[in-house]
């Protein structure tokens, strides 16, 4: 890449970064039990302590 190819680079980065983030986000938010293994299991009954 001649001349402006770094900018160019940059934008291509810039531009494909976008979805990517915008899908983490939307997983995060609609499938939180991926999010956070724990909450998939049956959540342990608390201690008695004596």
């Amino acid at each position: 890449m001649a001349g402006g190819g770094q900018e160019f680079r940059d934008l291509v980065d810039e531009v494909t970064i976008e979805p990517v983030r915008h899908s983490i986000a939307e997983e995060e938010y609609r499938y939180p039990a991926v999010r956070e293994p724990s909450r998939c299991r049956r959540p342990r009954r608390p201690s008695r302590r004596r």
